[in-house]
């Protein structure tokens, strides 16, 4: 009773009007710091992962990339001199190819895992700091041992869903190109480059909130997760893409100024290793901020069923729903 008490407290003290970006940006932060020390545990754990992960590939992969690229230094000048290439390194070259993507394979995986681990316990938590209910990092793994194969399983659908789309929009683009260079219409060249980011960018903010669906509600996964954030996207699919858009320009600037920062440093081989640590921390931290911000983008689900004509349908177990972006 208590419990629910907070709850009303809180949703009536929430703006319930039309959000604007900054003002859902404003609602994640102070939802946000409801688990601060909870969330801070998290971004320090998948920080220090994916750094390990960096130092690791960068330990196993350096050796390997060095001698792949001196046996073919040496197969390209055996090819110019027209000299019978030697069969020894040949085979070398595929043995370090083979465990080059061996190693990279392994790497992804761990990736994924880690990845998959953030936004389990980053949505989860930011969820239950609604519930005015404070997780400790023992509840967060109890609550991911329940829930990590249900993104995973809509992750997979969306990526498949977002492929197919990403190449029909590809050959839109290539059928616009050449019509564009046939009759010079630069400028129909661009609008359908700058449809094409649109689309990108929509497609992004459609997964994220697949994701968060399928974490936060405990019969959504798979093709009912697209379907529901698709539903929940109506009417706000331009915040929904803002938002998105936001979290790609930050990525995108701490990698372009981490590549950059370590062109200049190209033969200090750890100093460009810490600039890479470094990067990854950024960008660890703007993930987590993009998983606290689109799990912070709730409403209560008996408004929400009821603006999308819902009502005679059940209703989720879970309190909330996303999305407040209307």
């Amino acid at each position: 009773m208590e419990k629910q008490v907070l709850q009303e407290k809180f949703i009536t003290k929430e703006p319930q009007a039309s959000l604007g970006t900054l003002g859902i940006l404003w609602a994640a932060l102070r939802i946000g710091t409801r688990n601060g020390k909870l969330l801070v545990s998290i971004m320090i754990y998948v920080s220090i992962s994916f750094s390990l992960l960096t130092i690791v590939r960068h330990l196993a992969l350096t050796p390997i990339l060095t001698d792949l690229s001196s046996k073919l230094t040496s197969l390209d000048h055996m090819t110019r001199g027209i000299i019978e290439t030697d069969e020894t390194l040949n085979r070398g070259i595929i043995k370090d190819v083979v465990l080059l993507l061996l190693l990279q394979s392994v790497i992804l995986v761990f990736s994924c895992s880690i990845l998959v681990f953030s936004s389990v316990a980053t949505i989860s938590s930011t969820y239950e700091a609604y519930t005015a209910k404070v997780l400790t990092l023992k509840d967060t793994f109890l609550m991911i041992r329940g829930r990590w194969t249900r993104p995973i399983i809509t992750s997979f659908y969306a990526t498949l869903l977002s492929f197919s789309m990403i190449t029909l929009f590809s050959i839109l683009v290539g059928v616009f190109s050449v019509i564009s260079y046939v009759f010079s219409l630069i400028l129909l060249n661009r609008v359908v480059a700058i449809f094409e980011v649109a689309c990108y960018i929509y497609l992004a903010a459609v997964f994220m909130f697949c994701v968060v669906v399928s974490i936060v509600e405990a019969d959504s996964g798979g093709l009912k997760a697209i379907h529901r954030a698709r539903e929940l996207m109506k009417g706000k699919t331009l915040k929904g893409s803002v938002l998105m858009l936001i979290f790609l320009l930050a990525s995108g600037t701490v990698s372009i100024i981490s590549l950059v920062l370590m062109r200049k440093r190209e033969k200090q081989g750890w100093v460009r290793l810490a600039i890479q640590i470094s990067g990854v921390w950024a960008l660890c931290l703007a993930k987590i901020s993009m998983f606290v911000v689109f799990t912070s983008s709730t409403m209560n689900v008996e408004r929400a069923m009821r603006r999308l004509g819902w009502k005679e349908k059940k209703v989720s177990m879970l309190p909330f729903i996303l999305v407040k972006l209307s």
